[in-house]
């Protein structure tokens, strides 16, 4: 699979422990987008202190991902 999600629980300072694995449809994607939405609105604050990555852009990064890793065949019929 080209996408891959995996869930980590943060037990220590430098101690994190892998919840579980996806290898499937990348349904946290939307929570991840809504989150950070939701938090900006809420604490923006938070985001004027601490230089946290922009996450607006990744659902066209994923698409040019899925798009160059899908089979030359299938450039005229995407899904």
């Amino acid at each position: 699979t080209h996408i891959v999600g995996i869930d980590l629980v943060r037990t220590g300072p430098n101690e994190f422990f892998v919840l579980e694995d996806n290898a499937r449809t990348p349904s946290g994607v939307s929570y991840m987008l809504e989150n950070r939405e939701t938090m900006l609105k809420m604490f923006p604050e938070l985001f004027a202190q601490v230089p946290v990555q922009r996450v607006s852009g990744y659902p066209m990064a994923l698409r040019r991902s899925l798009e160059r890793s899908a089979p030359q065949s299938s450039a005229d019929r995407p899904t």
